[in-house]
This record gives C-alpha cells, structure tokens and sequence, in this order.
C-alpha cells in the first residue's frame, strides 16, 4: 500500500507507542525536518520541470532579471529562441555575477541573451539584456512540496517512504528519553539515506554522460 501523510502519522504514532501529548503533537513536525533534510542533503532527486515564458524586450525586470520559479532547487539547462519564432534555440551559460556583469556592464545596449547567473538567492541576471521577446525556456529541478494533511503524497513518499519514517522517528528520539529502541531507529535511517545517496549520485552521473553524448 502506497504511503500517504495520514498512513505516515499513524506509523509513527503506532512505532512511538506513547501517550505522551507534546510528543504526539510534535509528529508534524519530525515528517517536516526529515522532509527538509533529506531535499537539503540530495539535490538530484525529486522534481524535474520545465518553464516557458518570453522575455520582455529591453526591460531591465522581466528582461535582464529573472525570477526561479518556487521551490527551485538546482538548474538542468536554459535556452532561448534566436527569434520570436523559437524555431532554433541557443543555449544560455551559467556563469558568475562578475563574468555577466562585465560581458554587458552597459544595460541599454540589448542584444540576443547568451549568458546567466544567480542574482541573490531568487532570481537570475541575463546577458546581454534581451533586445525582443525572445521565447525562453528553463529547465531545473525543484523542492518537492512537503506532504501535510492537504498535500498527501510527494516524491519521497512514493519513492522512500522508509526513509521518512525512520527519519521522523529519529527526530522524536529527544522526546523519548533513552528509548532503546533509538540505535535501531537510527540503523534504518542511515540504510535508507544511503540507498538515497546512491540514487542520487547515479542519477547525476546519468546527466553528465547524456550531456557529455551531445
């Protein structure tokens, strides 16, 4: 049977086998630490999305910067058409803040973009600034939605849903006091992050070569 929030409560409620209120009330919150430390720790998994928009010609909001979409978590690729029609694109290249800043240090000379970076956590700068409203499109990976009594399911619990349970297990070990049960507890998480580590790893080995056969 597939895990869903309300399953995952009431394995944890069942594991914790407590009367204790203030631990009970805390569950919420072991499902939503483990949630975020697992994202934290592996970047490659999760959510791969793309997003289409144009930019807006010769404006430096909506032209020369650029809002990450929600819960953005690491970039796969960035391209743009090299007219209004977006029948042949080209490829922006990630670069830093200086390198950018300095390819078009003058702002109201446009041009086709071929350059972006991190503009502050939220945003990106593109260069040159975009002289028509070119098609563009991103394609990255995103946080997935934290599961929650509105939001059953997610990645992680269709994909390791052992390590949610076993994380948030851990993360009530404070509240218990010496359970004894906490080593076992702690052994299963580590076995379940590591199988994540691997997948993790493989799928961005996978990326590279596929990049690498272009």
């Amino acid at each position: 049977m597939a895990m869903t929030y309300n399953s995952l409560v009431q394995n944890i409620t069942d594991y914790l086998n407590t009367t204790n209120a203030t631990t009970l009330a805390n569950i919420p919150n072991f499902i939503y630490l483990t949630h975020q430390e697992i994202c934290r720790k592996y970047e490659n998994l999760g959510y791969e999305q793309y997003v289409n928009g144009n930019f807006i010609a010769n404006a430096q909001n909506g032209g020369a910067v650029i809002a990450k979409p929600a819960r953005w978590r690491r970039n796969i690729s960035f391209t743009c058409g090299t007219d209004l029609t977006g029948n042949t694109i080209n490829i922006l290249q990630l670069r830093d803040y200086e390198y950018v800043r300095d390819y078009a240090p003058n702002t109201t000379l446009g041009g086709l973009p071929l350059f972006y970076s991190d503009y502050g956590f939220n945003n990106w700068l593109i260069a040159p600034i975009p002289n028509l409203s070119y098609p563009f499109q991103i394609a990255y990976l995103e946080m997935p939605v934290p599961i929650n009594v509105n939001n059953q399911t997610n990645w992680l619990t269709n994909y390791a849903p052992d390590a949610l349970l076993w994380g948030s297990l851990t993360k009530a070990i404070p509240f218990l006091k010496d359970d004894e049960r906490a080593p076992l507890w702690k052994s299963y998480y580590e076995e379940a992050m590591n199988t994540l580590n691997y997948q993790d790893k493989k799928s961005f080995n996978d990326r590279i070569s596929k990049r690498d056969s272009d």
